[in-house]
């Protein structure tokens, strides 16, 4: 069964703790370590800082086997960024740029089970 869950939340530090929350929810759904919903959460964090707006639309699609993150509008080229990526790849299964009416959003992928 999917289930996408569709925010808009304030940018930056405001909106963190509402992030939080509802990775945290949903990465319990697919029984993720505390450790990986941590990891997903920093991911989202550092990407939320590169926000294009004051406000974040986040749409997060729950699988069977995986959680799939959806964020932006982000700066052109934030997900790119040579120092961000190099933070954001080992936090989450995949990073990923798509374009929506225009502007930049970043696709991060958490899969059920361990990284290793």
């Amino acid at each position: 069964m999917t289930e996408t869950i569709v925010l808009t939340i304030p940018a930056g530090a405001r909106g963190a703790g509402v992030v939080a929350l509802v990775l945290g929810g949903l990465g319990s759904r697919l029984d993720l370590s505390i450790d990986r919903v941590d990891e997903l959460t920093l991911a989202a964090d550092v990407l939320g800082a590169a926000a294009l707006h004051e406000r974040l639309e986040l749409a997060m699609t729950v699988e069977d086997d995986r959680l799939l993150v959806r964020m932006g509008p982000l700066e052109n080229g934030a997900v790119s960024e040579q120092g961000r990526r190099r933070v954001l790849e080992p936090l989450v299964d995949r990073v990923g740029v798509v374009a929506c009416e225009g502007r930049e959003y970043a696709e991060l992928e958490l899969a059920r089970g361990e990284r290793g």
